[in-house]
């Protein structure tokens, strides 16, 4: 047991050292998608009193920008541009378009509006896509193991297994559509990319190949055993549905005559994802 509690703050090591989970998250802002939801670009200009509107790019309006869009405490939708690179810009200095030379200031920064100035008005929905390289924590406590040798004429059967203890860290890209509102954002996404951890591998009878020390006893062996594989996590904001094709690496004492020793699986599980929201 004391392999598996050190194997688990080794997983979670670099988990608390990035667990904001910003690795390159992108909005993909455009303007017919603020235009079709009805929304207008505010910045609210310190030089004057008003509102100054901005729009994103002439032609085409289905081009777009990169941003993190996100509320404050007040409800209003913030967005934050990307760089936009001052030799590349071809709306530099234009102060009708976000371009290079856009001032940024905190306390007045550039937001989303929907219009809306009484409550009979129905509330308008702004939907955005958005990319980002993902990462979450996974448990995976149901894996359907298929049928194995044990002899050339012993087969095993085709079951479905809990592992114990199951953790295993996922890595991939992340595909997505964020649903805007002045009240909340609801993020939907699919991150395909691969995951790895720990289990646990019980090694007995029924499991193990034939003429080797455990067939045909009531001794077991439970090593622990590196889980590794390829994973699709579909999530609503940071809770996720895991589907996952992997492999365990029994370590330890019997792990050669363990009929499943880096053989396929296919698994079920949920996610957790750790901030990127």
């Amino acid at each position: 047991m004391k392999h598996v509690y050190v194997s688990a703050f080794l997983l979670l090591v670099p988990v608390v050292s990035f667990g904001q989970n910003r690795i390159n998250f992108k909005h993909r802002l455009s303007q017919s998608q603020i235009d079709g939801a009805g929304f207008t670009l505010n910045y609210y200009d310190t030089s004057n009193p008003a509102d100054k509107k901005y729009r994103l790019i002439r032609i085409p309006d289905f081009a777009t920008r990169s941003c993190v869009i996100k509320l404050d405490s007040k409800g209003n939708i913030l967005v934050d541009f990307w760089r936009l690179m001052p030799d590349s810009d071809s709306y530099k200095g234009q102060d009708a378009f976000v371009n290079s030379d856009t001032p940024i200031n905190v306390d007045f920064p550039i937001k989303l509006t929907d219009g809306r100035t009484k409550i009979g008005e129905p509330t308008k929905v702004l939907s955005v896509p958005f990319r980002a390289l993902g990462f979450g924590i996974a448990t995976i406590p149901a894996r359907i193991r298929f049928k194995e040798e044990i002899s050339p004429t012993e087969k095993s059967e085709t079951t479905v297994i809990s592992p114990r203890p199951d953790i295993a860290l996922t890595v991939g890209l992340t595909r997505g559509r964020s649903i805007i509102t002045n009240r909340a954002i609801t993020n939907v996404s699919a991150t395909l990319g691969v995951f790895g951890g720990i289990s646990g591998a019980e090694i007995k009878n029924g499991v193990v190949k034939a003429d080797t020390p455990l067939y045909g006893t009531s001794k077991s062996q439970t090593n622990v055993a590196l889980s590794y594989g390829a994973s699709l996590t579909l999530a609503r904001n940071n809770l996720g549905f895991v589907l996952a094709y992997g492999f365990d690496k029994s370590l330890g004492k019997y792990s050669n005559d363990w009929i499943y020793q880096k053989e396929g699986w296919f698994g079920i599980g949920i996610s957790a994802g750790l901030g990127i929201f």
